[in-house]
């Protein structure tokens, strides 16, 4: 299960002193709960790319498979631009019939009679310094039964160039999570406008201990603050 962004406001105001005079707002919550998670985020999935992770209960929220149309160049590839929220690559495919790329069939769907012979291409990851060696290739050029991709700075560069369609397979950003009160001063939980975090609440005491130490140094600021202006009056 998801963890629950009132449960981790209520988790987080039992394990400080907020009862004590310490003050939890609900935008320096938001605030610290999103940095959280982009943080957690980076941690967890960094080495992704490199080890190739099997999908778990922690990574499938963040994993997007999508087809995307290609740019075509006046070089030998085209071009495919960063997905929204992009952060690390997992796969890409091509699906084709015998003689053309067609866009990635629809889940549950069977493909009809104009695609009795379609088949899936994995697509040959390499790094920039491979890259030219494969496009030039003339022995063994890029073809649709042979697809290679590499990334640059602005997404991805694709080959050969008459591939229409790629279908990605990446890890996205988190969805920024909100916690929404009703309007009031009883801090009445909005359930409909809220937002809960992606992260399985297996993690959720990674959550809780960075928030505790977010709130701590929050109330360290404002008590260096107090004291500063307590000082600045007496010397007047």
């Amino acid at each position: 299960m998801a963890i629950n962004i009132y449960q981790l406001w209520l988790d987080l105001k039992s394990n400080t002193n907020t009862k004590q005079g310490g003050q939890l707002r609900v935008r320096d919550f938001n605030n610290w709960v999103n940095q959280i998670s982009i943080q957690l985020f980076n941690e967890k999935f960094a080495a992704w790319e490199k080890d190739q992770m099997l999908v778990d209960n922690l990574s499938r929220p963040f994993l997007e498979s999508k087809s995307f149309i290609t740019t075509k160049t006046a070089l030998n590839f085209s071009l495919l631009s960063y997905p929204n929220g992009y952060s690390y690559f997992s796969s890409a495919r091509i699906y084709k019939t015998s003689d053309k790329v067609v866009k990635c069939p629809e889940p549950g769907k069977k493909a009809n009679s104009a695609f009795a012979d379609l088949c899936e291409v994995t697509a040959t990851k390499v790094n920039n310094a491979q890259w030219g060696a494969v496009c030039t290739n003339k022995i063994i050029p890029p073809t649709l039964d042979r697809v290679f991709i590499t990334q640059y700075e602005g997404g991805f560069k694709v080959a050969p160039k008459e591939i229409g369609y790629v279908t990605l397979d990446y890890l996205r950003l988190p969805k920024k999570a909100k916690l929404v009160f009703l309007p009031g001063l009883n801090q009445t939980y909005d359930s409909v406008n809220s937002i809960d975090l992606e992260w399985n609440e297996t993690v959720i005491n990674e959550f809780l201990a960075r928030l505790q130490i977010a709130y701590s140094e929050f109330i360290r600021e404002q008590f260096l603050y107090s004291t500063g202006q307590n000082k600045k009056d007496t010397t007047v």
